[in-house]
């Protein structure tokens, strides 16, 4: 799977494509590049050019940490899935994930059953999603497990090599 910063990422899957959850932003073939909204937008406080992730701004792709991914497990929607993504390009890391300037999906993470303001949500209820999301983007599959080991292995590496 290669080198890189690996963390978790909510994603839709419609219209034959995958999407990132929050701003719609669509990921051509398993990529997808960060741009300023603020830039983009013609924000009136903006007196910088945004070197995307820039510290003095918000934008970037953001993922979650290893131990932050069961906050996107309870998105209940039946169009979207937890993927694994790995940050490419400048990256700046916090406390629950990172924010980086280009991101490229590694796998899609197979869902789990849960349950949720006591409704319970069995695996299949996203299965669908899933699988149709890591065979457009020619992704493997993996089970949860899997991809919390590959996400904390790569911010291991990154520790230690920050010592």
């Amino acid at each position: 799977m290669g080198y890189g910063l690996m963390g978790f990422k909510a994603m839709r899957f419609r219209q034959g494509a995958n999407y990132s959850f929050m701003h719609n932003e669509r990921w051509e073939d398993g990529t997808l590049v960060a741009r300023c909204l603020k830039a983009r937008s013609g924000w009136p406080y903006t007196s910088f050019t945004c070197q995307t992730p820039d510290v003095r701004c918000a934008c970037g792709i953001y993922a979650a940490a290893p131990d932050q991914e069961r906050a996107l497990r309870y998105l209940t929607t039946q169009d979207v899935f937890l993927a694994l993504v790995r940050a490419h390009r400048k990256t700046i890391r916090h406390e629950r994930g990172w924010r980086a300037g280009q991101a490229e999906l590694v796998a899609v993470v197979q869902p789990e059953p849960y349950w949720y303001n006591g409704i319970y949500y069995p695996h299949e209820f996203r299965m669908e999603t899933s699988l149709e999301a890591a065979w457009l983007s020619n992704v493997p599959l993996i089970e949860l497990d899997a991809a919390r080991a590959l996400v904390a292995s790569s911010w291991d590496y990154y520790r230690r090599r920050l010592q």
